[in-house]
């Protein structure tokens, strides 16, 4: 019985760990998608013909284009709150 414990916790702690690592990667790529956003580039809501000037290409685009149209000039605490909340995770 407590080697059945022992396993599911251990299957519990991965699975948090990469629970955390997948947030603390989401975060990063759109706080860099943010960081190199430039109006013009194509996203959902914008056609253009002009090249992508987003490093992290077209998804970097659209990510930066949703996430400062969603949540504005809020995106850097909710950035903070997010990656702490996986780096909890991932301790």
């Amino acid at each position: 019985m407590a080697k059945k414990k022992q396993k599911q916790s251990f299957l519990k702690k991965i699975l948090l760990r990469i629970s955390g690592i997948f947030l603390i990667s989401a975060t990063i790529f759109i706080w860099m998608s943010c960081l190199f956003y430039h109006q013009q580039d194509s996203a959902i809501n914008i056609i253009s013909d002009a090249p992508i000037k987003n490093a992290l290409g077209i998804y970097g685009a659209i990510t930066a284009d949703y996430a400062l149209s969603g949540l504005g000039l809020i995106v850097p605490l909710f950035l903070i709150i997010v990656f702490r909340w996986g780096y909890d995770l991932v301790r």
